[in-house]
């Protein structure tokens, strides 16, 4: 008697132990695949940017627009993407990275990026934001891009011009209506 008890009692540490695993494992793959579905997002952002920015046009512009949210496992995730720039010098060259970071809506202060993309050009980088929208981090001056705000700021203007044989991008968040 007492052998089957323990054999019941063993089969129900199996059986927990599994169940922990797998639950455990679930949870983690929802959280790759929000981080790779932000990564996808944020290299269509870089590639039409980079696409505008090399077009041998003088002046040309595009728009982007932000999906209001992600759809991962059947849940919503709700996201903000930061848009900053970086400047460095490069053997006597002045580059600059144009840099896409998505945070989850809860972070405030931008403390976690889930994700980031990043555009490095010669050409001169203005990026335009509203007032209230814009945010200072580490002297680092930038636009949010917000898509659950209210007005949601759900797309960007990219804009394009060459003076006197400088490049210079121009990017504009914007409010898209739906439909």
């Amino acid at each position: 008697m007492l052998s089957f008890i323990l054999s019941k009692l063993n089969l129900l540490i199996f059986v927990t132990a599994i169940f922990a695993i797998v639950a455990f494992f679930s949870f983690v793959l929802v959280k790759i695949v929000t981080t790779n579905e932000l990564n996808l997002l944020l290299d269509r952002v870089k590639t039409k940017s980079e696409a505008l920015v090399n077009s041998p046009s003088y002046c040309d512009s595009t728009f982007y627009y932000f999906p209001p949210e992600l759809r991962v496992s059947g849940d919503a995730f709700f996201y903000t993407v930061k848009i900053s720039q970086q400047e460095t010098e490069v053997n006597g060259q002045d580059l600059r990275y144009l840099i896409f970071s998505a945070f989850s809506r809860r972070d405030k202060e931008f403390a976690n990026a889930l994700a980031a993309n990043s555009l490095k050009t010669d050409a001169d980088i203005v990026i335009f934001s509203s007032e209230p929208l814009i945010r200072i981090l580490d002297e680092e001056e930038g636009a949010i891009i917000d898509p659950q705000a209210r007005p949601p700021l759900n797309a960007i203007g990219l804009v394009k011009e060459i003076v006197g044989g400088k490049a210079t991008l121009y990017i504009v968040p914007c409010l898209v209506e739906a439909n």
